[in-house]
């Protein structure tokens, strides 16, 4: 994705995406917090839940979410369509 990394704090639609993608991958990750739904609004739920899947994938944990990280959640998620 050609756009700034998301992270704690931002409020936008492609965080709700992210979140859309969260939701799906909670049904098959036991280990993923519950997040409010998506809101649009990047938590610090989102965030955990952001860097428990960055440890599956093998990145550093930031939270934060950057091209590796966008590239690691797809695949997991396409994974399961």
């Amino acid at each position: 994705m050609g756009q700034p990394p998301l992270r704690v704090g931002d409020k936008n639609d492609s965080v709700r995406f992210l979140q859309v993608m969260l939701g799906a991958l909670a049904t098959r990750f036991a280990n993923l917090p519950e997040d409010e739904g998506p809101n649009g609004i990047y938590s610090d739920v989102t965030a955990d839940a952001v860097r428990l899947l960055q440890q599956q994938a093998g990145l550093a944990t930031t939270g934060t979410v950057d091209k590796p990280t966008w590239d690691a959640i797809t695949i997991l998620y396409n994974q399961g369509i």
